[in-house]
């Protein structure tokens, strides 16, 4: 539960104070714009294949031995899901909040896409595990 308080008050703090440059409180609510643009479709398939990118990384990170293994998964697979711009529940709350604390978007809005983006993101997640499972527990 902290983690989406620190967020929201990340988000605060970026709009009420001077703690960051205008441009830099533009660019995140313009991000945050963008993400709660779409309906509850896009959002939601957006946040099913971060979801699923996010599971597999972490499936991927327990399969590496090597500590250099496990920082080229997470740097690749993290820098695809910001360069689809893939919604994630977590990883895109800051930017979604900050429009809603600029006033440019409301809290019904943020909560519509928040449900469709988790959605999303437990679907994505939990059918790369369940395909996972399987491959390892199948018979041959």
């Amino acid at each position: 539960m902290a983690r989406p308080v620190v967020r929201a008050v990340f988000a605060l703090l970026v709009v009420e104070t001077g703690a960051v440059s205008a441009d830099l409180q533009h660019e995140l609510a313009g991000l945050g714009h963008e993400a709660l643009a779409g309906g509850f479709a896009p959002n939601f398939w957006s946040g099913l294949f971060a979801g699923w990118l996010i599971a597999l990384i972490a499936w991927l990170v327990e399969a590496s031995d090597a500590a250099i293994g496990r920082f080229v998964v997470i740097a690749v697979l993290s820098f695809v899901v910001g360069l689809a711009s893939f919604d994630h529940s977590i990883a895109s709350a800051a930017e979604t909040m900050t429009t809603m604390f600029s006033g440019d978007a409301g809290v019904g809005e943020l909560l519509g896409w928040l449900a469709a983006v988790t959605l999303g993101n437990v679907v994505g997640g939990v059918f790369i595990v369940a395909v996972m499972n399987y491959g390892q527990v199948r018979s041959r």
